[in-house]
């Protein structure tokens, strides 16, 4: 099989298991969020990569080869095109190299679970599911900024209201007249949402994954279900992210990328019709391609410095590991 054949299943493979721990040649824990989308053109196999490690997202560059040592053989190093890249990836370890870092998969293994995914439509899922970090990654900064602003307390709200006010213009039917959303923070104080905010700022275990069913199912205030889990993809999802620790940014994540969606989208089946909704990921990321008609190319570029991803979360970087 030739290289570029394995990249593509090496591609499938770490699709279908998101977040999943792996171990680098260094000893670094990583979970990798998105594998990117394959490079057509010179330069590193897969571009904007993403992995977390220790909490923190960093996207980048991946490179591929069958053996370790292609990299020297290949001159990759000399090479300012692959100035980026944050993982090298192989299925044998023939070299001495520690820069960048090794990742090393089980060939057998990647054949045969790669496989076994299903691929229809992959170079579209390959795009949304890059569109989808990068609108997690955009609520994020919007909250963060909120947070640096008016504080934790006030800047919850302040994502919040902006949130409704936008949502209330979007749709045709309005949900909030002004008078509405101030009732509606009013009562978010005492609600199973602000109480699951609360345990991820003091640092509480709890169980992320039951306490997210919970706040899906209990109302905030007279909201129904469709408006709620709205609300918690697009500020509560983002401001725990913001607000969380280590171990509970991991979880949050896995959350984000596993989760079933509970409706359809009647704009996004128009639009998409080959691709399903079956999960909130994939919803999100459609929303985020036609937010600007499909428009951007990758994470890495305009987007990073139009919304200042990178320079207000703290928990993102781009293209460096620590």
């Amino acid at each position: 099989m030739r290289e570029i054949e394995y990249q593509k299943l090496v591609r499938n493979y770490l699709s279908s298991i998101p977040l999943t721990s792996f171990t680098t040649k260094s000893g670094k824990i990583i979970q990798i969020i998105s594998p990117g989308i394959i490079n057509v053109n010179e330069g590193p196999d897969f571009l904007d990569f993403a992995i977390m490690i220790n909490g923190k997202v960093i996207v980048g560059d991946a490179e591929f080869h069958v053996n370790a040592s292609d990299w020297n053989n290949h001159n990759h190093s000399q090479d300012k095109n692959y100035g980026n890249v944050i993982l090298h990836i192989v299925f044998n370890d023939n070299s001495e190299l520690i820069h960048p870092d090794i990742l090393v998969l089980d060939k057998d293994e990647i054949t045969k679970v790669a496989t076994e995914v299903q691929t229809e439509g992959i170079s579209s899922y390959e795009e949304i599911q890059h569109f989808a970090l990068l609108r997690l990654l955009r609520k994020s900064t919007i909250a963060q900024k909120n947070i640096n602003l008016y504080g934790q307390k006030k800047g919850i709200l302040i994502t919040l209201k902006e949130f409704l006010i936008g949502y209330m213009s979007k749709k045709r039917r309005p949900i909030y007249n002004n008078d509405g959303i101030i009732e509606f923070l009013e009562e978010f104080d005492n609600s199973k949402s602000y109480a699951f905010l609360e345990s991820i700022i003091d640092g509480v275990n709890i169980d992320i994954f039951k306490k997210l069913v919970e706040i899906v199912n209990q109302k905030i205030h007279n909201e129904g279900k469709g408006l709620r889990v709205e609300i918690i993809i697009n500020c509560i999802l983002p401001l725990s992210l913001c607000l969380s620790d280590t171990k509970s940014r991991a979880k949050l994540l896995e959350w984000y990328w596993s989760t079933k969606s509970i409706n359809t989208y009647g704009l996004l089946s128009r639009r998409f019709a080959d691709l399903s909704q079956d999960y909130v990921w994939q919803q999100q990321g459609m929303l985020e391609f036609l937010r600007d008609h499909g428009n951007k190319k990758n994470i890495t570029a305009e987007e990073i410095q139009d919304y200042g991803i990178n320079q207000i979360l703290e928990f993102y970087s781009y293209g460096k590991i620590e």
